[in-house]
């Protein structure tokens, strides 16, 4: 299982604490990036959440995966694959636009 993870659906004013708050209900991450538009600075919409270990990660994904809010909106939560398009969900929740 995943330590660094995806974070998707998130609002454009979502800051980093907002996001290390919701983490540390499993465990405070190591690190949180917001990905941002190179050119105008806003979010995009997702993150890169880095947790210290896999079993961390992998709980993360079974209990923040669309059941967590950040400023009131439900986010996803998976596995990130670098080089991939898209992310792993968590197993057992149905997704669309795949």
């Amino acid at each position: 299982m995943p330590k660094e993870l995806l974070v998707a659906g998130l609002p454009e004013d979502a800051t980093e604490d907002d996001i290390k708050e919701v983490f540390s209900r499993i465990a405070p991450p190591l690190a949180v990036n917001i990905v941002r538009d190179k050119e105008t600075g806003k979010s995009q919409g997702y993150a890169i959440v880095d947790m210290a270990t896999e079993d961390q990660g992998a709980s993360a994904i079974t209990w923040l995966n669309e059941t967590a809010m950040i400023r009131g909106k439900l986010i996803t939560v998976g596995a990130h694959r670098p080089g991939k398009e898209g992310y792993e969900h968590g197993p057992h929740r149905e997704h669309h636009g795949r």
